[in-house]
């Protein structure tokens, strides 16, 4: 673990030396293969920026984090209608079930969600997100979440990015029948011109059922930024502090869990 650590804080460093190097000269415009085959021009709202929540992409990621845990994304995009978008995304955990501290192949968490945009044109949210979501975990349990996402209007937050988002859960812990809702509000911030942008949010679940309570909180850092010009590659690092407490009424006894993840991904827009 202390190895990984290392590792992830030097690619750290020399990324955010390199991301404040290339900010002296402006972002050059990339191209794209127009409807006909021709190159057209992408502008700077164009270009990809995987800082606003609200956008849409196809992609694959591959990450590796201090537990010793290796982590799979894709996701396929597209639009219904010109202020419509929704994407798939599907990912999996894997690392050794018997022992945490090893790597392994044994598959611990699958995660599916079907995200959809729209374009409202209100300015009090100029956009909406909704999301579906399904999540395995090791054991008896399995949740699914129905989500709702919200941009902060930019007139208000200025550069820094606000996304509050609320959703409403049920599934089974431990084998126990439950529901709850989980409550998040993510902040980005653009560092330079070139893309780069980190990103802070805290994530409060709370779920509950027959004789069983469980609340959890996680505080999360992200760096992250692009490899090349046209923004196709992205390096990021993740750090997460977690605490949770599930109360088990039946037998009066509570259980404390606290962690701290850091994690270092590759991700591949397509």
């Amino acid at each position: 673990m202390q190895i990984m650590t290392r590792i992830i804080f030097t690619i750290f460093i020399a990324g955010f030396h390199f991301a404040y190097a290339g900010n002296n000269e402006p972002t050059p415009a990339s191209t794209k293969k127009g409807e006909a085959g021709a190159d057209t021009v992408v502008t700077e709202g164009e270009a990809i920026d995987p800082s606003d929540l609200t956008r849409v992409y196809t992609m694959v990621s591959a990450w590796v984090n201090s537990q010793s845990n290796l982590r799979a994304t894709a996701s396929w995009a597209g639009a219904w209608s010109e202020t419509q978008q929704f994407m798939g995304f599907v990912e999996g955990y894997w690392g050794d079930e018997d022992d945490t501290d090893q790597w392994g192949t044994d598959l611990l968490k699958v995660r599916a969600q079907y995200f959809h945009v729209i374009d409202t044109e209100m300015k009090a949210a100029p956009k909406l997100g909704f999301s579906l979501d399904y999540i395995d975990n090791p054991g008896d349990n399995n949740l699914a979440a129905l989500g709702v996402l919200s941009m902060i209007p930019p007139s208000v937050t200025g550069r820094l990015q606000v996304f509050p988002n609320v959703a409403y859960m049920q599934g089974k812990a431990a084998g126990v029948d439950v529901d709850g809702y989980m409550l998040n509000l993510y902040g980005t911030y653009p560092v330079g011109t070139n893309g780069t942008f980190i990103q802070v949010w805290p994530e409060y679940i709370s779920v509950s059922g027959a004789g069983v309570d469980s609340t959890s909180l996680t505080f999360s850092g992200l760096y992250a930024q692009p490899l090349n010009s046209l923004r196709t590659m992205w390096m990021n690092i993740r750090l997460d502090y977690a605490t949770k407490e599930t109360r088990l009424n039946s037998y009066f006894e509570r259980i404390n869990e606290d962690e701290t993840v850091l994690t270092l991904g590759f991700k591949f827009y397509l």
